[in-house]
């Protein structure tokens, strides 16, 4: 039989060096990898969301408490100091002290001891929250670090709330405030270093306030009316305040939209590096 030439080729083999020559499309349909990969990130930002509102909500949740059990002791008999037509401790104020001694002073500890408790090597939930509370820190001081912030928040809503006296609660204030202060500056315990100098900056604004709320507590606490030159100091000086409170809120409004503007930018170039790949 006569043998084919050289030239010529099968259909099989043509077949072949045209798909091994022709660039491979990608698909359509997006890979278990992606979609896995968006709903990963969907409830992360669901986790980040639901945990800053509930560290937020926890200092208006103590505070309330607190309020709702504070009394004082008038003729004899206890009241409630922002109503003092409540007498003594009612069904409603027994079960706040309850919530008060079972899950929200405790909060620290509780926290402290989820965080020993929760399997690392596992994905899942637990280990997003996980992430999300110790992410901002250091590896030296994410373990005990979100305890601490949480502690804070503990001791000073209660000086704030169930101080005796204008001078007794802004002079531990501005104590417990030089000890953060100093707590902070020591260990440093953010990643980031603009995060560490923008807490120390909020920590000093702080402590200056309670400084310049001393004066005027402990004229309050006299019953001093101050007069002349002294009332046009502490003029002055509650000016003073109320430029130290603005300047650290300014700068945190214009870094969150300078970061929120950043993450739009950064989404708007990954959705348009996705639609090329796609196209």
């Amino acid at each position: 039989p006569a043998l084919p030439s050289s030239s010529s080729s099968s259909p099989a083999s043509s077949s072949s060096s045209a798909s091994s020559s022709s660039p491979a499309l990608p698909s359509s349909s997006p890979s278990p990898s992606s979609s896995t990969t968006t709903a990963t990130r969907v409830r992360q930002s669901y986790i980040n969301g639901f945990v800053s509102v509930l560290l937020l909500a926890y200092v208006r949740i103590l505070r309330t408490s607190l309020v709702l059990v504070h009394c004082e002791s008038v003729d004899g008999s206890l009241v409630l100091y922002r109503a003092g037509e409540v007498r003594r401790f009612t069904w409603w104020q027994g079960l706040v002290i309850g919530a008060l001694a079972l899950v929200i002073a405790p909060a620290p500890l509780l926290l402290f001891y989820w965080q020993q408790r929760v399997p690392r090597t596992k994905a899942g939930v637990s280990q997003a929250l996980v992430h999300m509370v110790e992410g901002p820190f250091t590896p030296r001081c994410r373990s005990y670090m979100p305890c601490v912030i949480i502690f804070r928040k503990l001791l000073l809503i209660s000086l704030y709330v169930l101080a005796g006296t204008p001078v007794t609660r802004v002079v531990a204030m501005t104590i417990v405030c030089c000890a953060n202060l100093l707590h902070h500056v020591r260990l440093f315990p953010y990643r980031k270093l603009t995060s560490n100098i923008m807490e120390a900056c909020i920590h000093a604004f702080l402590v200056c306030i309670g400084a310049v709320n001393a004066s005027s507590a402990t004229l309050a606490a006299s019953g001093y009316h101050a007069e002349g030159a002294l009332e046009v100091s502490l003029d002055r000086q509650r000016v003073l305040e109320g430029v130290l409170f603005v300047i650290p809120a300014a700068v945190f409004a214009a870094r969150l939209v300078f970061r929120c503007g950043k993450n739009h930018a950064e989404s708007d170039v990954e959705s348009d590096v996705d639609f090329e790949c796609r196209a």
